[in-house]
């Protein structure tokens, strides 16, 4: 597994009750995973030559984040090594222009957004729209950071122009106003096999899951039963279906779900994915992330 943080380290402690050995590319001998498994190899995810240290001999490789470089991932699939999942569906989750271009392509209801690559992208995309937005850089975001949900035109401005200045690419998407955040979480094997756990419910503070209530409370059960098959059957819709876990973030309507639907594209086992279902102002959206403490939210 590439990173040695606290998903990794609860992987392994899964492993262990399979039979399994967890091998961790950790950045310190102090990382909370590299302290609990007995085979750790020390070096950057960054690094192509530490990444085939860690995958010497390995059955597959999997990660504790999402950051790795799709570039020396393919690498890792050139050289025989089981990439899972592939750089190919792992960039979904990488890159947040890629993953809503392609959720619309998959015909996923999504929040209207635009590539901005100059600040006058905004005035464009305002108008448009007619409603509140928010800024995003496209890659590494995450807890909140890289993310601005502006107050008026002008301030959405002054940060795409702050985080362009940077070096960062940028879009911009119509806020969606939410009621709680919801989550399923489910599982897909090599060969096919899947598994839905319970709807949980989960509270965020400044963009961070501080809280998760399982399972989810007043949820009605039909809705949660859909929620787990429509999350199994979109685990088909990125990669070409390829094996491990999937997370999928979408917002539907209260009153049930259609055939809308995709997924992100999880990993191994590891990442402990999820699929989320929501309403927002009677509109269903879409969207992927591959963290399992992220979900998404049900609307006013």
């Amino acid at each position: 597994m590439v990173g040695g943080g606290q998903l990794a380290r609860m992987t392994h402690q899964a492993a262990i009750a399979l039979g399994q050995t967890l091998r961790v590319l950790a950045a310190s001998k102090d990382d909370p995973a590299a302290q609990v498994t007995p085979d750790v190899v020390i070096g950057a995810h960054t690094d192509l030559d530490a990444l085939r240290r860690a995958a010497e001999g390995v059955d597959a490789l999997t990660f504790d984040h999402e950051h790795v470089p799709t570039e020396l991932l393919e690498k890792l699939v050139a050289d025989g090594v089981n990439v899972a999942p592939p750089p190919s569906a792992l960039i979904h989750a990488q890159d947040k222009l890629v993953m809503r271009r392609r959720l619309e392509a998959l015909g996923a209801p999504v929040p209207r957004f635009a590539e901005v690559v100059d600040v006058a992208d905004i005035d464009a995309f305002a108008a448009r729209v007619d409603t509140d937005i928010v800024v995003k850089t496209v890659r590494g975001g995450y807890d909140g950071r890289g993310v601005t949900l502006a107050r008026d035109v002008a301030e959405a401005r002054d940060v795409a122009g702050r985080y362009l200045a940077d070096g960062a690419a940028v879009l911009v998407e119509e806020k969606v106003a939410m009621r709680r955040e919801l989550a399923a979480l489910v599982a897909r094997s090599p060969f096919g096999q899947g598994a839905a756990w319970p709807v949980v419910q989960t509270v965020q503070r400044d963009g961070i899951c501080v809280e998760v209530i399982a399972p989810a409370p007043r949820l009605d059960a039909e809705l949660a039963s859909a929620a787990g098959q429509l999350a199994l059957r979109s685990t088909q819709c990125l990669a070409g279906g390829a094996p491990g876990t999937r997370e999928v973030r979408a917002e539907c309507k209260k009153q049930g779900m259609d055939a809308h639907r995709s997924s992100s594209v999880g990993g191994s086992l590891a990442f402990q994915p999820l699929y989320s279902l929501s309403a927002a102002r009677g509109r269903r959206y879409t969207s992927l992330l591959l963290r399992g403490d992220v979900a998404c939210k049900e609307g006013r």
